[in-house]
C-alpha cells in the first residue's frame, strides 16, 4: 500500500461487500433490526440509574443493577454498529477537522480497562485539510480500526494513529472501492499484534468475519464492515497492509475540503423569522410517548432533575395537541412513531396552532430509534431550538436535551 494507490496487500476481497444487491439488502435489514431494538432499549439504559439512587453502597443487588446497565451498554453499542451500516442514520453531515476527532480516540483509548499497549499515540498533521461528513460516522469508522488493533495487541504493543494530507491518482482501494484522483486526507492505524491469518484476507470486509473469538470482543467482525460502509458513503476508501506475528496498517482515505462551501455554511433560518409576541410556559414541559413504561420512567428523571417544573405526560400526538393548547408548553419531548398521531403530524399541528394564536414556538425533542428524513434531519439542522435524541436514551442524556433548550 503506498500513497499513489499502489496496492500491496495482496488479493483484493471477493465478499458480500462486492455484490452490491446483497450489500443493499444486509444494510436495509441490519437498520430495521437496530431501530426495533433501540425502541425496547431504553428502559434498560436508564432504569438502572434509578433504582442505583434508592440503593446504598453495600447492597448485596447492586452488583446485578451494574450488569444489567453494562450489558445494555453492549448491547446499545452492537446496535450503533448496525445503525451505521443501515441507510439513514440519524446523524448530520458537516466540516469536520479530523485530527480533532483522532485526538479524543486516543484519550479514550488509553483510557480503555485491559489495554496491552505499551504506548498508544497520535501523528498529527498540523495543515490537515477538513472532510465532509457525519461526525458520529467518520469517528466510527476510526474506533472500530483501533478496536481491532487493540483487541490484536499482546503485553507491550504499540497503536499509532497518524494523519496527513496526500494526493492520490484514480485507484481501486484494497476494499474494492473505487478512489477517484484528487486530494485526501489519510488516517492510518498502525498496530503490532497479531496480524491477519492469511487464509481471512480476502474476506476481511464481510460481515462477522473475525479471526478472534467472539467471546469478550465488542463488535465480533463488524468494525470492518462499518467502515467499509461508511467510506463507501463518503467516496473514500480503505487500504491495508498485514503480517502474521508483526501487525497491520490500516488506512482510511476521506476526500479533503479546504473551504466550507457557500451552500453548506448557510445557518438556518425557519420560524425564528417571525416574531410570536405571545411567550410560551417556561415552567411547563410535556411528555409524549405511546409507551407506558417510558412515560413513567421519564416522569421520575425528570421530577428529580428539574424543580419547579410542571410536567404533562400523553401517549399519542392527538392527546400532545390537545394538550399544548390549554398549556403552551416550553419544551415538548416527543416521540416520532406512535399510533393515533405520530409525532411528525402532531408537530405540524402545534405549528400552525402557535402560528394562528401568534404564540411562541415550543423547543421539541424528538425521540426516536428510526432513521428520520432528510428533510427533518435539514429541518433540525436549521432549527438550533429543536433537537433530535436517538433511543436508547438514558436518564443523563435526557436531563440534558431539556435543559439545553430551558431559558
Amino acid at each position: 500500500m503506498t500513497e499513489n494507490g499502489d496496492n500491496s496487500s495482496g488479493s483484493k476481497p471477493e465478499s458480500l461487500i462486492r455484490n452490491a444487491d446483497h450489500f443493499e439488502i444486509m444494510r436495509v435489514v441490519a437498520g430495521r433490526i437496530a431501530a426495533e431494538i433501540a425502541q425496547h432499549l431504553t428502559p434498560l439504559t436508564a432504569y438502572p440509574q434509578v433504582i442505583r439512587q434508592g440503593m446504598d453502597s453495600e447492597n448485596e443487588n447492586l452488583p446485578f443493577v451494574y450488569k444489567i446497565e453494562s450489558s445494555a451498554k453492549e448491547i446499545d453499542f452492537i446496535v450503533h454498529q448496525l445503525l451505521l451500516l443501515s441507510d439513514n442514520p440519524n446523524h448530520e453531515e458537516q466540516m469536520l477537522n479530523i485530527n480533532e476527532i483522532v485526538d479524543k480516540i486516543v484519550v479514550q483509548a488509553k483510557k480503555q480497562p485491559n489495554v496491552f499497549a505499551r504506548s498508544i499515540e497520535g501523528e498529527f498533521d498540523p495543515d490537515l485539510s477538513e472532510v465532509y461528513g457525519a461526525h458520529d460516522e467518520i469517528m466510527g469508522a476510526i474506533e472500530n480500526l483501533c478496536m481491532n488493533a487493540i483487541e490484536s495487541l499482546t503485553q507491550g504493543g504499540k497503536l499509532l494513529i497518524r494523519t496527513r494530507n496526500v494526493t492520490l491518482e484514480d485507484y481501486t482501494s484494497d476494499c474494492g472501492l473505487q478512489v477517484k484522483a484528487g486530494d485526501y486526507v489519510r488516517v492510518s492505524v498502525e498496530d503490532s499484534g497479531s496480524g491477519i491469518p492469511e487464509n481471512i484476507k480476502a474476506r476481511i470486509f464481510e460481515p462477522f468475519v473475525t479471526s478472534k473469538n467472539a467471546s469478550g470482543k465488542r463488535h465480533a467482525g463488524l468494525g470492518l464492515t462499518v467502515a467499509f460502509k461508511i467510506m463507501m458513503n463518503c467516496g473514500g476508501g480503505i487500504d491495508y497492509k498485514s503480517t502474521p506475528g508483526e501487525g497491520s496498517i490500516f488506512a482510511l482515505i476521506f476526500p479533503a475540503t479546504r473551504t466550507v462551501q457557500a451552500e453548506t455554511a448557510e445557518i438556518g433560518k425557519a420560524e425564528s423569522e417571525v416574531a410570536l409576541p405571545v411567550p410560551r410556559n417556561n415552567d411547563r414541559v410535556m411528555v409524549v410517548d405511546n409507551d407506558k413504561m417510558i412515560l413513567r420512567l421519564f416522569n421520575m428523571i425528570l421530577s428529580e432533575a428539574l424543580a419547579g417544573v410542571k410536567l404533562d405526560f400523553v401517549k399519542d400526538g392527538e392527546q400532545a395537541v390537545e394538550k399544548f393548547e390549554l398549556k403552551h408548553h416550553a419544551i415538548i419531548v416527543m416521540d416520532i412513531h406512535m399510533p393515533v398521531m405520530d409525532g411528525y403530524a402532531a408537530f405540524n399541528r402545534i405549528q400552525e396552532i402557535c402560528y394562528e394564536k401568534s404564540w411562541e414556538l415550543p423547543s421539541v425533542v424528538f425521540c426516536t430509534g428510526f432513521p428520520v428524513s432528510d428533510e427533518m434531519k435539514a429541518f433540525i439542522a436549521e432549527n438550533p431550538s429543536h433537537s433530535l435524541l436517538s433511543k436508547p436514551v438514558n436518564g443523563q442524556m435526557l436531563v440534558e436535551a431539556v435543559k439545553s433548550h430551558m431559558v
